[in-house]
């Protein structure tokens, strides 16, 4: 049986005005036999209007037909992630955004960006930015002794928000998202115990 995460294309769900892209993934938890540094990973989601939502998610899976990798089975550190939106305008370099995770104790209108632990899903409007940029880095000694296997991989869903139902708008705007990993190679990580 083929892991969904293996290839295929985008999925449209019926009777919903969304779209789960292509998941991209990022790393490989091994049993034995993987790289010991840690590793930052970098995404982009592009072709986003503001005639959609999005939700973007990090988690692990397992293997096929093996049991679920439940947020309680991660380390204590068990890696973060951090959206930066970008702004594309026609004739101009691409503006850089603050990350979209801050410090909630800081009280002053500050950048203090501080990522989110995986795993971990964050919905929200574009609201003028035509991409994300989605960072994550992993401290690969956590993982060792927690003897989890699976694939760490990122899923964004796009969702057609606005009342204008007209077929060619809804088609333009879920058309244009994708989301696009460089990764040459998937680093793995051993999860075995020391």
């Amino acid at each position: 049986m083929r892991s969904f995460i293996e290839g295929g294309s985008d999925s449209w769900k019926d009777g919903q005005l969304q779209r789960i892209l292509k998941p991209v993934r990022l790393v490989n938890f091994v049993a034995a036999g993987g790289d010991a540094a840690d590793i930052t990973q970098r995404l982009k989601l592009q072709g986003l209007t503001n005639a959609i939502t999005v939700h973007i998610a990090l988690a692990i899976v397992g293997p096929p037909n093996s049991p679920p990798v439940m947020p309680e089975d991660y380390p204590a550190t068990p890696g973060s992630f951090q959206l930066i939106p970008v702004v594309t305008p026609p004739e101009c370099p691409r503006l850089y955004l603050r990350p979209v995770f801050q410090d909630p104790t800081k009280t002053t209108n500050t950048n203090v960006p501080q990522a989110q632990d995986i795993p971990f899903g964050w919905s929200f409007d574009p609201e003028g930015a035509n991409e994300v940029e989605i960072e994550v880095d992993i401290t690969a000694s956590s993982y060792v002794g927690t003897d989890i296997i699976g694939t760490l991989i990122c899923v964004a869903t796009v969702m057609y928000t606005v009342s204008w139902q007209d077929p060619k708008a809804y088609s333009y705007n879920m058309a244009l998202p994708r989301l696009i990993g460089d990764i040459d190679q998937l680093p793995t990580i051993d999860t075995g115990s020391e």
